[in-house]
């Protein structure tokens, strides 16, 4: 290309590809956040919360790898245009820690199940995870399908000491069905992490999602999953209907469950009966008590105090008062 001739003006020079780059990347960052927030249901904004909000923060990476490099060979490193695509890369790959903050906007949030549930033990528990707000409920955050999760816990193994899950008080629980349905999916033989060599905190069952798990269908379109189950636990079988306290299993520590590595009781409603590839419904729990007080119908709440100690509400199902 010829050097341009006196009093000719200059050919505007092109922007490099990673700032272009740069800019895309940023564009598709705020057409994600703008879709999720449409609510529009279905499999593509789990899709999208789940990997998608993943992979943006990492592409970013990957072009602010690319942009120092170039900007290293062609210096001087800020030139024109180089300042606003490094701002844009500083909000793609920041918006990984977003997504930490950013609960699932779920297509059924503001239509609540009009199921009757119940908890799904009997006894007194404590919630280490549930509710609507992430500082009460860790896993509303982490996946759509969990969106509305129940984690219980027995309240004294937050002082347990044994390295072995096997004698945390939650270990070998009863698990009964949280209401009336049809079992759609089983699924057993999962390995529990008994303790050795690492204790509670070791994930069993490779990386097994859910563990062992049972799913209901419980309405059109609402499949409640009973996950983490014990290993040979299951009363179940496939096509069975069972009604609400009816046997299910036992409480154990299969799979990979990274917010709760001790032996719990997890319970969630979606909107298929595919394990992960569901919206997170909420739900209300009925007739039962929370921190000794009788609540009619609720939403158990979970969370961590100062130290980590378990913040979430102490409760037992009681019986029904024959009022909502």
């Amino acid at each position: 290309m010829r050097p341009p001739a006196q009093g000719e003006p200059a050919e505007p020079r092109r922007k490099e590809a990673w700032v272009r780059l740069a800019y895309g990347l940023l564009a598709l960052l705020a057409l994600a956040y703008l879709y999720l927030a449409a609510r529009p249901g279905g499999r593509a904004p789990v899709w999208l919360y789940a990997r998608g909000l993943d992979l943006l923060p990492l592409l970013g990476l990957a072009v602010l790898a690319l942009g120092l490099w170039t900007s290293s060979r062609r210096r001087p490193v800020l030139q024109r245009g180089r300042g606003a695509a490094f701002a844009c890369l500083a909000v793609v790959v920041g918006s990984a820690s977003v997504r930490l903050h950013f609960p699932y906007p779920s297509s059924r949030e503001r239509r609540p199940s009009a199921v009757r549930f119940r908890l799904p033990v009997e006894g007194a528990w404590q919630v280490l995870w549930g509710g609507e707000r992430a500082e009460h409920n860790r896993l509303a955050t982490l996946s759509p399908d969990r969106r509305f999760a129940l984690v219980l816990v027995k309240p004294e193994d937050q002082e347990a000491r044994s390295e072995d899950a096997r004698d945390h008080a939650a270990w070998g629980e009863v698990v009964v069905a949280p209401a009336a349905g049809r079992v759609v999916v089983v699924r057993d033989g999962v390995p529990d992490e008994t303790g050795a060599p690492g204790g509670p905190g070791v994930p069993g069952g490779g990386l097994a999602y859910s563990g062992n798990y049972v799913v209901l269908r419980v309405a059109e379109g609402e499949y409640l999953f009973l996950t983490h189950l014990l290993s040979g636990s299951i009363e179940v079988r496939e096509g069975r209907s069972v009604e609400a306290g009816d046997w299910i299993a036992r409480a154990g520590q299969s799979g990979f469950d990274p917010v709760a590595p001790l032996p719990h009781v997890a319970l969630h409603l979606q909107t298929t009966p595919d394990e992960r590839w569901g919206e997170g419904v909420p739900f209300f729990v009925f007739d039962y008590q929370a921190d000794g007080s009788g609540v009619s119908r609720g939403v158990p709440r979970g969370g961590l105090g100062p130290g980590g100690r378990w913040s979430g509400q102490n409760v037992r199902q009681v019986e029904a008062s024959g009022s909502d």
